[in-house]
């Protein structure tokens, strides 16, 4: 009957991560010569098996992962089994809590569906902290002596992947929904690091601000399918913003991936709604044409070739170029940062053109900018 017990025996290794967890899994592994059947035999000790045939890292019953393998120490004919686990610090807490509040406690039963929901929001807070140790870890192991902290490219860094796996995880609770949201997230810690940090004359304090606000928000419960209001009744103050604007208002609650986006943007802003949609247009519009150079530029060009609607054409031609692709994908930085470039590039050969008294097809020009955005 004890040979049958599979857990007769427990060990554990314990890591700092859950990242840790594959990589001391996969070196484990490597350890060991497959044999017939299911059970591996190690390299430097005939006498341990260890079954690395069973799927890892298993699911439990409540939908958590863990690193759990079967083994066997077999010594003159007898054979003792145990069970190793891989427990990251996290993890390790968590299993403590588990166990007591769960298999030591009879009335767990009588509050089965409230404790559930309460455990897994307490676990995926969990994970959350274990992924802001991992990224602090990882920025503090690569700094040197001289650089030890975090600037403010560190900072955007750090905070598009604290978005990410907060809101990543808040979308699996809520919606049981696994949405790449790395690209989004990307842009929304530009927006962030643009608008509350670069422009802070306390940027160690907006640091500090964020990370409450993110932690604040692990512990909220989030609809993701609960449609987004707000008054469009806007003053766009050009074409871009214009054609955008109407097709980001349109979309909002009709395309899941800008819906999603939004919902995100809203809730790690303070402002009041309208006024964060009207911003995020203007940050869009920023990224491509940077303000005082596309001013500059087009004044430049205009009053060479006795133009009176360059910009107004460019303003459309770009916003034209997001909208047509009909996806967030449209949005995300490398996209962006073509559109940026082939513009930047176009009206700068333009711009020589004018002063060198070049003759122009300005209408064949804008053909040509077309196509390439």
């Amino acid at each position: 009957m004890i040979e049958n017990l599979t857990d007769l025996i427990g060990i554990t290794i314990e890591c700092r991560f859950k990242e840790d967890e594959q990589k001391i899994y996969e070196l484990l592994k490597s350890q060991f010569d497959v044999i017939n059947g299911a059970y591996s035999k190690a390299k430097n000790d005939e006498l341990i098996y260890m079954n690395f045939a069973m799927e890892q890292p298993q699911v439990q019953s409540k939908g958590f992962d863990i690193y759990r393998i079967d083994g066997y120490y077999e010594l003159e004919g007898v054979r003792t089994n145990f069970e190793l686990q891989i427990r990251s610090l996290i993890n390790t807490f968590w299993s403590g809590i588990e166990h007591e509040v769960i298999y030591k406690n009879n009335n767990y039963i009588m509050f089965d569906s409230f404790l559930k929901e309460l455990l897994i929001s307490v676990k995926g807070n969990l994970d959350i902290i274990d992924s802001q140790l991992t990224q602090i870890y990882s920025e503090m192991k690569h700094k040197d002596n001289e650089s030890i902290g975090m600037d403010g490219t560190n900072f955007k860094a750090f905070l598009s992947k604290e978005v990410n796996n907060m809101f990543a995880q808040k979308l699996k609770e809520a919606s049981h929904i696994d949405l790449d949201i790395k690209k989004i997230s990307a842009l929304i810690g530009h927006y962030l690091y643009l608008e509350d940090f670069v422009t802070s004359d306390h940027p160690q304090l907006v640091m500090l601000s964020m990370f409450e606000k993110i932690d604040l928000i692990a512990k909220m419960e989030m609809d993701f399918t609960k449609a987004i209001y707000f008054k469009d009744d806007f003053e766009y103050r050009n074409e871009f913003e214009r054609i955008f604007g109407n097709y980001c208002y349109r979309v909002i609650n009709s395309d899941f991936d800008w819906h999603v986006l939004f919902v995100m943007l809203f809730v790690l802003r303070d402002d009041e709604t309208s006024h964060k949609f009207y911003n995020f247009i203007q940050f869009i519009q920023n990224l491509i044409l940077e303000p005082r150079w596309f001013e500059s530029i087009t004044n430049e060009i205009s009053d060479g070739l006795e133009l009176t609607d360059l910009q107004a054409r460019i303003y459309t031609l770009v916003g034209q170029s997001i909208v047509k692709q009909n996806s967030v994908e449209a949005i995300y930085e490398e996209n962006l940062y073509n559109i940026m470039v082939n513009v930047r590039q176009a009206l700068e050969d333009l711009a020589s053109k004018a002063k060198h008294k070049i003759d122009i097809d300005i209408e064949d020009f804008y053909l040509k900018l077309e196509a390439l955005i």
